[in-house]
């Protein structure tokens, strides 16, 4: 069970995927993770549902230990880059070229749940799936911002 919070993420597949295909795609980001000392949870209270638009899979990404991190993990300069850092870099990347992926979304954590800590202004940012790469938005990164990569939507 995640007690560290480090991202929650939202897939928008192409065409509804059957019971099978969700859970093999589920269970081959859980071995992403993994590879990386991350765990998954997935997510499935209704404020994430509502705020990423009902998306066919929703989970967040963390630590099973409650601490170790700072409150601005996610900031920490090129040289200094954590290991979760870098692991959820790389996780996210793999996950962009699942051709079956129409939309990914994130959310950044400061460590805590992050549905519980929502402001109302949530502030979104929007990607053309071609002109950005997740290297790029990762020099960005800030919490109570929804990122979102999108294949069929401009921005």
């Amino acid at each position: 069970m995640l007690r560290t919070y480090l991202a929650t993420v939202a897939l928008h597949w192409r065409g509804a995927p059957s019971s099978a295909q969700r859970y093999e795609r589920l269970e081959q980001l859980r071995q992403l993770a993994r590879a990386g000392g991350l765990l998954l949870q997935e997510e499935a209270r209704s404020v994430a549902i509502a705020l990423f638009e009902q998306p066919p899979l929703i989970f967040n990404l963390g630590l099973a230990q409650a601490d170790g991190i700072s409150a601005d993990w996610y900031q920490a300069p090129p040289a200094a880059s954590t290991d979760y850092l870098t692991s959820l870099q790389k996780l996210l990347t793999a996950i962009t070229i699942w051709p079956e992926i129409e939309e990914l979304d994130f959310l950044i954590s400061n460590g805590s749940d992050p549905f519980t800590t929502l402001q109302v202004r949530l502030e979104r940012q929007p990607f053309e799936w071609d002109s950005v790469s997740i290297d790029d938005i990762f020099d960005q990164l800030d919490t109570q911002r929804l990122y979102t990569l999108s294949k069929h939507r401009s921005s």
